[in-house]
């Protein structure tokens, strides 16, 4: 691996040499890759710059300029080549919407760090501070990757991204080793693979109303037509690449169909019209009116397709006093390990943990940890609530 950090970065705008590398590339063993995308305006990223370390040379690869993006996603796909990366998720949701594809194999330093007693969301600059005693600037973080020509600050900005990773992977998988959680950490990479591959899927989005706020509040005619309105929301932004806040709030959502609560359900399978809207903004229904009432006669609420048991309900106030008791335990395991309590359970995962509990149903909740998990919490964690 090159020592130096001053190697100038090689800008790559051709088909034909980047189908080359990339055929070296499958070769490699790992390769730090990163990305500079503009999200502001839009419901996907737009990618903006590809950045690829080899060990020997950073390449920044043009997106504007390549249009033969198959053996990219040929090595992404079919080779054992390791992508090293940072924070990887935002990537890899672009990945998803860019070439429908995710990496066979991945590492990713924040989260490695994080298993290593770094603290979770450790940024790059600090892992780069200290594991190499280097210091990495974040003046282009915020800047046009759009634009054309890049800066020359842009340029070494995005090329210092993923100088260091490579080394920062080598230093990380020691420290997981010396501390038997290499395996701890490929589960997680798996799990942020998996969680980016299903971005796309739409048979998910009809369960949109499970996770909206207050959706717990909500009689079945509401419940109904929130999910009819969260889906065609998703549909629209997806469509039209805007932010969903940008075609209806949450706010405004939550307005609307919560003032369908005295309504017949009568009404749910008879014929929209435009007046069946008329509490939502304005602006909403100059724009897309139209659209909204060819979508509810196609897709009208349905109260069969609601599954109240995926609605998380808030906890009563002995569920909120036997969480606390396991918010403890996990806090003392994790001060043993020296991670993020986080990493072990999270606030939401000990909450279903405890609603599980209140059902008689706390091996079911144990059986979906990976073993790991599994076999650090679970004993605790029955006998700090067996007297409650």
């Amino acid at each position: 691996m090159s020592s130096r950090d001053d190697l100038l970065p090689v800008y790559v705008t051709d088909d034909e040499i980047f189908s080359e590398l990339c055929s070296c590339w499958c070769q490699k063993a790992a390769i730090g890759v990163d990305t500079e995308f503009i999200r502001t305006d839009t419901f996907y990223p737009r990618l903006g710059l590809l950045q690829v370390y080899d060990s020997e040379v950073t390449y920044l690869i043009d997106p504007l300029r390549i249009e033969l993006w198959q053996p990219f996603i040929s090595l992404m796909v079919e080779s054992d080549c390791v992508f090293v990366m940072h924070a990887a998720s935002e990537d890899l949701t672009l990945f998803q919407h860019f070439f429908n594809a995710q990496p066979k194999q991945l590492f990713d330093t924040q989260i490695a760090a994080s298993y290593c007693g770094f603290g979770v969301n450790c940024s790059y600059q600090s892992l780069v501070k200290i594991l190499l005693t280097k210091t990495v600037s974040k003046e282009e973080t915020r800047s046009n990757w759009l634009q054309r020509p890049l800066t020359s600050a842009q340029c070494k900005y995005a090329a210092t991204d993923v100088l260091y990773l490579l080394k920062i992977q080598d230093l990380l998988s020691m420290k997981l080793m010396s501390l038997n959680r290499l395996e701890w950490v490929s589960l997680e990479f798996k799990s942020q693979l998996s969680v980016a591959a299903d971005a796309e899927n739409s048979e998910r989005w009809q369960y949109l109303y499970a996770s909206f706020k207050n959706a717990w509040t909500l009689k079945d005619y509401s419940l109904a037509f929130l999910q009819s309105l969260l889906l065609w929301r998703e549909t629209i932004a997806r469509a039209a690449n805007k932010p969903r806040g940008w075609i209806l709030k949450d706010n405004e959502i939550l307005s609307f169909v919560s003032a369908l609560e005295n309504h017949s359900t009568q009404s749910l399978h008879s014929c929209f019209t435009i007046e069946d809207f008329n509490d939502l903004p304005q602006r909403v229904k100059k724009a897309y009116g139209e659209n909204l009432v060819a979508w509810f006669n196609n897709n009208p609420p349905v109260i069969e397709s609601i599954r109240r048991d995926e609605i998380l309900v808030p906890l009563t106030g002995n569920e909120r006093r036997v969480l606390k008791i396991c918010q403890k335990v996990i806090r003392e395991i994790a001060e043993d390990l020296d991670i993020d309590p986080s990493l072990i359970s999270n606030k939401k995962q000990l909450s279903n943990f405890v609603r599980c509990h209140s059902s008689h149903n706390t091996e079911f909740w144990l059986k979906m940890l990976a073993d790991w998990r599994r076999n650090i919490i679970g004993s605790s964690l029955i006998e700090a609530i067996s007297e409650t």
